[in-house]
């Protein structure tokens, strides 16, 4: 069925940067001792051949440790991505950058890492901001660096369009 999906998902894609990564999830069927136990980062590796076979650009292998990264960068003939995840749950350590990129990995996520950072940020504005009554001491990005980040010119014609203010 994923097959299917990733087929039609490159026929629909009109934009050639829209990259179609295709991510299995097997470790989510199954708590990780299992995962590991039945040696199942095999199925994701099958899966993830068969997704790049029917047009998936890249691979997303959620892996739970080091051997297991190795070992989808060597099965795998094709551009990597991953988490970096924190949590006990995954790697139960972090890994430094430079391990994923000694194994070729080409995208790095993490989502646990860059949330708690922004939650740290936000709460640490907000204790200065009830402590001083104003935002004058609070350091933050101003309006122009955040509307380049979302790329905000991109979405002003659209605004215009369906006439949104």
């Amino acid at each position: 069925e994923m097959c299917g999906k990733i087929a039609a998902a490159r026929e629909a894609r009109r934009d050639p940067d829209f990259m179609i990564i295709a991510r299995t999830d097997v470790i989510g069927t199954v708590p990780r001792e299992t995962f590991i136990a039945r040696n199942m980062i095999e199925e994701a590796i099958e899966r993830s051949r068969a997704y790049l076979a029917a047009g998936a650009d890249a691979a997303f292998m959620y892996c739970v440790t080091q051997d297991q990264l190795r070992r989808c960068a060597e099965a795998i003939p094709a551009p990597l991505v991953t988490t970096a995840a924190e949590s006990e749950r995954t790697y139960g350590q972090a890994f430094p950058i430079s391990v994923f990129k000694d194994l070729g990995y080409k995208i790095v996520i993490s989502p646990l890492g860059t949330l708690y950072t922004g939650a740290f940020g936000i709460l640490e504005a907000l204790k200065i901001y009830r402590q001083t009554g104003n935002w004058d001491n609070v350091q933050r990005i101003n309006k122009d660096t955040f509307d380049q980040i979302i790329r905000m010119k991109d979405y002003v014609p659209l605004y215009k369009k369906y006439h949104i203010s």
